[in-house]
């Protein structure tokens, strides 16, 4: 399983057309490590107990460990015909932000971090797979230090909460445990991702600090902790690619000892001479790759427009060849 903290910063080049659809179904991997994104309600959001016994009127009653990111964490604001609501979203580079909370395009979005007035954001895109939603901020913000996150490993969880629309966010907060992550299928999503503790359900969308500062995980609406490492990818591709992940356009399956297998190379693949029925692709770039859901999770966080380098089993011979990735629609 590819490390989504190491995966490269591909040059991003123009692609012509959004290209064929990825065969079978993908299955992204998520590794339990970090995130952003939280849904609270002007009316009134109920709050675990708790956390209710941590509430902090200014970043500067927080645990030190938490302020620095508390001070980067976008509170926005949703207007949408006869409802306001309120999520926080994660900083991330070149004024982006990205919640895992679906917003509607057409939406009114406004921001705001600790010690700022309020300024628009513009709406870029949502992810069709995961729904998560990509903003950009008028205002800079510096982003949000995001690091990976072991299992059973402690963490402190911090999250906006709104009391009235005209009121700024208080910051409730606790510490936690993200134990041993477990495999979950939802639909065309399977994730490696853990339950919340007890005392944060009614609060989705608290981040997960660790002991360094570093933001490692987001407590989503259903109550599972996403890898902030795999949000940050996936909203950076968005961005830049509006929504268009990789694909090789091949049919395949996980090869018994290793590896992804082709079953099937169609006529109009842009893989077609490159690859062939058979073959066992064993390495993408310097990412091994142990099973066919490895190369799709692989592929779901590279941009498409891209050249891979591919490593493959053909018969009894290695070959290397290099096939520009297409997009998946």
């Amino acid at each position: 399983m590819p490390d989504f903290g190491q995966l490269p910063d591909y040059p991003v080049a123009p692609v012509g057309a959004r290209g064929a659809r990825l065969a079978g179904v993908v299955l992204v991997v998520v590794v339990v490590g970090a995130g952003a994104a939280l849904a609270t309600s002007h009316v009134s959001t109920p709050i675990a107990e708790p956390m209710t016994q941590n509430v902090s009127y200014s970043v500067a009653k927080l645990p030190a460990v938490v302020r620095p990111s508390a001070r980067r964490t976008v509170d926005l604001t949703i207007t949408t015909p006869g409802h306001v609501s309120t999520v926080a979203a994660m900083a991330l580079p070149g004024n982006l932000a990205v919640t895992t909370t679906p917003i509607p395009r057409a939406a009114l979005l406004t921001g705001w971090i600790a010690n700022h007035a309020t300024f628009p954001v513009s709406w870029v895109g949502r992810d069709p797979l995961t729904g998560f939603s990509i903003v950009r901020l008028s205002t800079p913000v510096k982003p949000l230090v995001i690091a990976s996150l072991p299992a059973n490993t402690s963490v402190t969880a911090i999250s906006p909460v709104i009391i009235g629309p005209a009121e700024r966010p208080r910051f409730t907060w606790s510490t936690t445990t993200l134990g041993d992550p477990t495999l979950r299928a939802y639909g065309v999503v399977n994730y490696l991702a853990t339950q919340s503790d007890h005392n944060l359900n009614g609060v989705p969308g608290a981040l997960a600090i660790d002991s360094t500062g570093h933001v490692v995980a987001v407590l989503a609406a259903d109550q599972q902790w996403y890898s902030a490492q795999f949000v940050a990818r996936v909203a950076t591709i968005v961005a830049h690619e509006h929504g268009c992940h990789a694909t090789l356009n091949i049919a395949g399956a996980s090869a018994q000892g290793g590896g992804a297998q082709v079953t099937n190379v169609p006529r109009t693949s842009q893989s077609r001479g490159h690859l062939q029925q058979g073959d066992i692709i064993t390495k993408v770039d310097k990412h091994d790759i142990d099973s066919w859901q490895t190369l799709l999770t692989l592929l779901y966080l590279t941009p498409s427009g891209t050249n891979a380098d591919l490593t493959v089993l053909r018969g009894t011979h290695t070959v290397t060849t290099v096939v520009r990735l297409a997009c998946a629609l």
